[in-house]
């Protein structure tokens, strides 16, 4: 049985905790959490890195593992990045079971610092979605 593994970098701005307006001429940067901002967050080495990043460290048999049958499963999580690159308060959205959430979760606690949003230069603290999709043929 062939095991696939295709990822995607998903950067989604569903739930809005606060937006940053162009019009805003001073705004605090302090401990808001933003989901829209110029410059997204992102993986050091952007989608290369990230590629790179999961076939060193996702077990990509993790399906297999748990007797799922042929398909995709995808799952989507949340973090924060915070202003240092820090990755924090992981949350699954998307469970589609067969241990594929709790192995994207594990991988992204390894990750490492990624580049933080910033907001006319500054670095703040942005909400992050990711997905992972596991391919079992």
């Amino acid at each position: 049985m062939k095991k696939y593994l295709l990822f995607s970098f998903f950067l989604a701005t569903f739930f809005t905790n606060q937006s940053y307006s162009q019009t805003t001429d001073t705004i605090s940067h302090s401990d808001s959490v933003y989901t829209f901002v110029r410059i997204e967050a992102r993986f050091p080495g952007g989608a290369k890195g990230w590629q790179t990043f999961l076939e060193q460290t996702l077990k990509i048999n993790t399906p297999v593992k748990h007797r799922a049958p042929a398909g995709s499963y995808t799952v989507l999580i949340s973090f924060l990045v915070l202003k240092d690159g820090s990755v924090t308060e992981i949350e699954v959205l998307n469970d589609p079971g067969y241990g594929c959430a709790q192995e994207a979760s594990r991988v992204l606690k390894k990750s490492p610092k990624w580049n933080p949003a910033t907001i006319k230069g500054d670095p703040v603290i942005y909400r992050q979605k990711q997905s992972i999709t596991f391919l079992v043929d």
